[in-house]
């Protein structure tokens, strides 16, 4: 941006031979009489005050004030939409892509034990079935045979610890994942945690027996020498409708009969 020229009065100096408007200098007359200011010190003197003062600090910003709680909460979403997805895109597209993974295995796993599951609904038995998963590969399998059996402990996830445990040769089961159609009860809770099995994933929860976080969490008893992770809810209605049919069928036919 160009400087004004400043007008009158002038300087004497700033008037050549022959030159009587005091509002044209010649431009030799002007230059002497207005010198510029030296090379790299064209700042404003605010500016000139300010690089002399050193490196300004910035003082921490005012602190938010919200109308309401809706504006409040807009500007949380949005605060963690932008820190979680924005701000570390590739950190996230990688987890969410390992959760996919987790989950489309899980699936895999859980529909094994639903298979087992229909073994028992096909010999009369309430449908629960459970699979022991270890390094990719099922060493354990099991159905409900309590009725079969005539034996209270024929859980399905009992029977599957029983045949995993003889496949690793090993009554520790480190390492392994159990799948089960239906949250364990305080009998497979204990099984489980002495087994030392890693994980457990359940479909449908069991209001009057889980003891996976329903009624009580024994797997993850603080006092127990052992905790285990539970992932619940996978393929929880296709595993809650396998009861509800077997229960429908069951009091239908009590009726009829």
């Amino acid at each position: 941006m160009e400087s004004e020229i400043p007008r009158g009065p002038w300087p004497a100096a700033a008037f050549g031979k022959g030159n009587s408007s005091p509002n044209l200098p010649s431009p030799q007359s002007a230059k002497a009489a207005f010198p510029l200011p030296p090379a790299g010190n064209f700042r404003s003197k605010g500016k000139r005050r300010a690089a002399a003062a050193g490196p300004r600090q910035i003082a921490n910003p005012a602190p938010l004030h919200y109308n309401n709680t809706r504006q409040r909460l807009i500007h949380k979403i949005i605060h963690n939409m932008l820190t979680t997805n924005a701000c570390s895109v590739d950190g996230g597209n990688e987890t969410g892509a390992k959760r996919m993974i987790d989950h489309t295995e899980h699936e895999r796993w859980m529909r094994e034990a639903i298979a087992e599951a229909r073994k028992a609904q096909d010999i009369g038995e309430v449908p629960i079935g459970a699979v022991i998963v270890h390094e990719g590969e099922i060493i354990g399998r099991g159905h409900n045979l309590r009725e079969s059996s005539l034996d209270p402990t024929a859980h399905a996830e009992i029977i599957a610890i029983r045949e995993a445990s003889r496949a690793k040769s090993a009554w520790r089961l480190s390492g392994c994942t159990l799948y089960v159609t239906l949250e364990p009860c305080p009998m497979c809770a204990g099984a489980i945690v002495q087994s030392r099995i890693d994980t457990v994933v359940f479909a449908a929860a069991d209001p009057k027996a889980g003891c996976c976080g329903t009624l009580m969490n024994l797997l993850q008893e603080e006092r127990f020498n052992h905790r285990c992770e539970i992932v619940e809810g996978v393929l929880r209605e296709e595993c809650a409708e396998l009861l509800s049919h077997f229960f429908r069928n069951l009091r239908n036919s009590k009726k009829g009969g």
